[in-house]
């Protein structure tokens, strides 16, 4: 999955799942990549995925001016070995590979 962030001044960026915070770990990890124009790209690979992975992910961005997140739901059904995505709110750009 990711999400584009523009914010001037820069905001500090994370995702989150149920409301917590995601850490880097073997299951999740999270990328960020500078876009070179003022926006960075925010990208979160979920590993060896499993049906108890799917449902709502947030990408946070937030400086002293406020903080903002949005909502990319993950379903799908591992029996076809694919999976899709839905973005609810205005992500810029999302995208979830095949399984």
């Amino acid at each position: 999955m990711e999400c584009v962030i523009a914010a001037v001044p820069a905001a500090s960026h994370y995702w989150t799942r149920d409301s917590l915070p995601i850490a880097m770990s073997s299951k999740y990890v999270t990328d960020e990549f500078d876009e070179l124009d003022g926006r960075v790209t925010l990208r979160l690979n979920i590993r060896n995925l499993q049906s108890t992975d799917y449902g709502d992910y947030q990408c946070v961005a937030g400086n002293q001016l406020g903080r903002i997140q949005k909502t990319v739901t993950l379903y799908g059904s591992l029996s076809y070995s694919f999976i899709s995505y839905k973005i609810l709110g205005l992500v810029a750009r999302s995208s979830v590979a095949r399984a």
